[in-house]
């Protein structure tokens, strides 16, 4: 759920990857919901094609994980999968931390899958997927084999906990108001969205909440990148290692009368994107 527009609030982000590398200002993933963009990444197939058109269907075709697992790679998944898997461990993968479905009912003390074996864990998870990709890397620089991590950290999703030390952080940020919010004359726009009553003060206070909330996760995100790059560096595996950013869909925050993503808007369609 990470907007095109939010790479301000990852520093770090910013200069280790989207300023070493190639940015792709018109980074556009093809369907703005989780599942089925998380399916289309993994196949490069379109959503018409893998199946997977909402957050309960299950994807039936080989990924690019199959196939690069089954040429020679040791392969991880740290964080998020797919909604419509429970979080075992699947075969395709060397070494597995995940939990259930798509939504962590809070980002504090989950119920992890680590390596097929259910736990519950103490602590923040952010920081959690990133000791564990610290971990991924560490193993995977004994191998004698090239290695693919998928590192799916669930910031900046809901729920959107911020990290206890950054609950008061942001604490003025400037309300975000562009033209297209909360648009009086929505005349114009397919039935979905015109059919809609403008949003109240209750729900402008509500995406206001949310959006400084998803940013607080962004920045707790930021600080576990540094970690993840320099354990590369230490293992001598930087220099040889591709690494790409992207998001699987960005999320209205008042825009069209919108608090949602499943459109074809730049806010929905649009995500940070880097190699």
């Amino acid at each position: 759920d990470q907007r095109y527009d939010t790479m301000e609030y990852m520093p770090n982000t910013q200069e280790l990857i989207f300023d070493q590398g190639v940015t792709f200002s018109k980074g556009y993933i093809t369907t703005p919901f989780c599942c089925p963009s998380r399916a289309s990444i993994l196949t490069g197939m379109y959503a018409h094609n893998h199946g997977v058109q909402v957050n309960e269907d299950p994807l039936e075709f080989r990924t690019m994980v199959e196939d690069i697992h089954r040429n020679g790679y040791y392969t991880g998944l740290v964080g998020k999968y797919l909604n419509s898997w429970k979080g075992d461990m699947r075969p395709e993968y060397d070494f597995w931390v995940s939990f259930w479905g798509g939504t962590m009912k809070n980002y504090y003390d989950p119920d992890l899958n680590v390596n097929g074996t259910w736990s519950k864990y103490t602590g923040y998870s952010t920081y959690l997927f990133r000791d564990y990709g610290v971990q991924f890397i560490e193993e995977a620089s004994k191998q004698s084999k090239p290695f693919l991590l998928m590192y799916t950290p669930n910031a900046p999703h809901a729920p959107f906990t911020p990290a206890k030390e950054d609950v008061n952080l942001l604490d003025g940020l400037e309300p975000f108001r562009p033209v297209s919010f909360n648009e009086e004359d929505v005349s114009d726009k397919p039935d979905s969205i015109s059919n809609q009553a403008p949003l109240t003060e209750e729900d402008i206070q509500s995406i206001d909440t949310t959006r400084r909330r998803q940013l607080l996760t962004l920045i707790a995100l930021d600080r576990t990148i540094p970690d993840l790059i320099n354990k590369l560096k230490e293992t001598g595996e930087l220099d040889n290692t591709v690494i790409i950013f992207i998001s699987d869909n960005g999320k209205h925050w008042g825009e069209h009368r919108l608090d949602s993503k499943s459109t074809a808007y730049e806010e929905s369609v649009k995500v940070p994107f880097a190699i």
